[in-house]
């Protein structure tokens, strides 16, 4: 895995997706790759939010949240 900073971009291989899946997998969680077509937030898409449920996340009321 390269170091998280300094990374050149290339989308669907070192793009923020990955950047993402990176830092969580140090972390110790593992999270999927999933197919990205370029250009794909032009199309009112959100892929990273689209794609939370599939990684175990959910959202929270923010009267649930902790500091």
């Amino acid at each position: 895995m390269p170091h998280l900073t300094g990374r050149r971009f290339e989308h669907g291989v070192t793009d923020c997706y990955t950047l993402f899946r990176d830092a969580y997998h140090l972390a110790g969680i593992d999270m999927p790759d999933f197919e990205r077509e370029d250009d794909w937030w032009r199309n009112g898409q959100n892929l990273y939010l689209d794609n939370m449920a599939v990684t175990g996340f959910y959202r929270v009321p923010l009267s649930s949240a902790q500091a």
